[in-house]
């Protein structure tokens, strides 16, 4: 693949032995420190709090792997259930992040990566596809162009269980807000049923939906050639 692979970044042992892994299929630790081919993902324990299972990041950020901090607060869980507060919440612990990782070495890279999560009452889950949940990552992507840092977010995951309608229609919600909002990444296209598991045939569907969305981000071009006016004259009074 051409894309950056995302991996885990969790207690230091584990962590070390993985960085090792990345360095030798990049060509070495210099190879990978000039030209990362991995992000590392940090998730945090929400609410507020960094564990023993969070300090693979000493050596992420000292090897040069950019890092995705990615706190989880869970509207109605572990974060308040409304969105402006699971939006505060959010925030303070993302700002943390970025801080963190300058201590560790200033200039590092980092990504911003937090999930405005829904707790689904009824099931117990964790929703892909809830309008709070997308409303959360929109104003999310506000505040990362606020701050000038890149963002990236959940887009396309959704709940159904099969490929159908419903699972194209929750794809494509999140997809398009995601992408009029300015968000740079997205992830979990072709994941069904909150994440438990991921479809081909889903992935397929997605694929499509990500052509439509970017022909429409990219908008009109409006210029003596497309506007015809040539071809609209031509064709006259009741022609075709």
């Amino acid at each position: 693949t051409t894309k950056p692979t995302v991996l885990n970044i969790l207690e230091r042992p584990f962590t070390q032995l993985l960085l090792g892994l990345a360095a030798a299929a990049s060509g070495g630790e210099a190879a990978l420190r000039d030209q990362p081919s991995m992000l590392g993902i940090v998730t945090p324990v929400s609410p507020l709090k960094i564990a023993v299972m969070n300090e693979g990041i000493i050596d992420a950020v000292n090897a040069g792997v950019p890092i995705l901090y990615s706190p989880g607060p869970m509207m109605g869980a572990t974060g308040p259930a409304t969105i402006a507060g699971t939006l505060a919440l959010t925030t303070a612990e993302v700002l943390f992040g970025v801080v963190l990782t300058q201590l560790i070495q200033p200039g590092a890279k980092v990504v911003l990566k937090p999930d405005t999560d829904v707790f689904d009452m009824t099931t117990t889950q964790c929703t892909y596809g809830s309008p709070e949940q997308n409303l959360g990552k929109m104003a999310m992507a506000q505040l990362a162009r606020f701050y000038k840092i890149p963002i990236y977010s959940l887009g396309g995951g959704v709940e159904g269980k099969v490929p159908d309608a419903e699972t194209a229609a929750e794809a494509m919600m999140s997809m398009l807000l995601n992408g009029l909002a300015g968000i740079n990444l997205n992830q979990s296209l072709g994941s069904m049923a909150f994440g438990l598991y991921g479809s081909q045939e889903q992935v397929v569907i997605c694929d499509e939906l990500v052509r439509q969305i970017k022909h429409v981000l990219r908008g009109i071009v409006v210029d003596d050639e497309t506007l015809a006016l040539d071809v609209i004259r031509e064709a006259g009074y009741g022609g075709s």
